[in-house]
């Protein structure tokens, strides 16, 4: 039987129990909080990202396929040539990229070879239109500075609807201007757009010794289906392209990660033609990542 004094101590006991396990203020859900502040550094971290990755020329458009992509692997193994084109459909479906039926016409080159340099030189003396209309000093830029897989874009320009500049309205010596005779003359979008008529990516294979083929894969396809560069820093990402920033993170990607796959994706869903698409990019991948 209990007395007065222990029954008020285990009934003040209860009530102080009671109180601790009571629900938060309702109003404001600490896990929308939590939601929320993680989205916010989210799209921190993914605008770092983007900016890395995006051409820092704002006006221009990003360039991306608008052709169908029809690659060739060369100087692989058959097995592993074949892996790599088949990972390279698999991304290429995944991120609403253009891909060319069996029978075609090679537009994305992937050659792995232990002399880069002495590749790229017979090359281009079979083939004087191998970097297009670029001027020799990027040209030279390109040689002199080597990266364990190096990547060449050879690109035009489209009206922004998607129809050819025509090419005759002005010469300047033997060089047509291509100029566009049906302007919007709006200042939110671009008149005209960049696409890809061919990349080159050549892999160093003195240099990517430790490397999975699904590793191989996934920086290729990055390489093959957006214009990036090599050489810059993309801080802390999750990114298959941190395989040779200067600090990578750790640990290295297997593959392509979701953060990879998100930004080709948003690449070529976002509108080519709008100023504002980088910004439609970042947003578009923090959904995917933070619904």
């Amino acid at each position: 039987m209990l007395t007065a004094r222990p029954l008020l101590a285990l009934l003040l006991a209860a009530i102080g129990a009671s109180a601790s396990a009571a629900p938060p203020d309702a109003t404001q859900p600490l896990d929308q909080v939590t939601v929320e502040a993680h989205r916010q550094q989210l799209e921190e971290r993914v605008t770092a990202f983007v900016s890395k990755l995006a051409h820092p020329n704002f006006d221009r458009s990003l360039r991306r396929w608008l052709v169908p992509v029809c690659p060739l692997v060369a100087g692989l193994p058959q097995v592993q040539g074949e892996f790599m084109l088949a990972r390279l459909s698999e991304v290429a479906r995944q991120a609403g990229v253009p891909l060319a039926g069996e029978k075609c016409s090679p537009n994305l080159h992937i050659v792995a070879t232990a002399d880069p340099s002495g590749l790229l030189k017979s090359w281009r003396r079979r083939d004087r239109g191998l970097y297009g209309d670029a001027m020799p000093a990027e040209v030279q830029h390109f040689l002199t500075h080597s990266h364990p897989v190096m990547v060449w874009y050879n690109a035009a320009v489209m009206e922004a609807g998607g129809g050819p500049l025509d090419p005759t309205a002005g010469e300047l010596g033997t060089n047509f201007i291509p100029t566009n005779h049906r302007p919007k003359g709006t200042r939110i979008q671009f008149e005209a757009v960049e696409m890809f008529e061919s990349v080159i990516v050549i892999v160093d294979l003195r240099r990517v010794q430790g490397l999975s083929y699904g590793q191989l894969a996934g920086y290729v396809a990055m390489l093959g289906f957006a214009q990036l560069d090599p050489g810059a820093d993309f801080g802390s990402a999750p990114s298959i392209l941190q395989l040779y920033s200067a600090q990578p993170a750790q640990p290295l990607p297997g593959g392509l990660s979701d953060w990879d796959v998100a930004y080709l994706r948003a690449l070529y869903k976002t509108e080519q033609a709008s100023r504002t698409q980088r910004n439609q990019i970042i947003q578009m991948m923090v959904r995917e990542m933070v619904p």
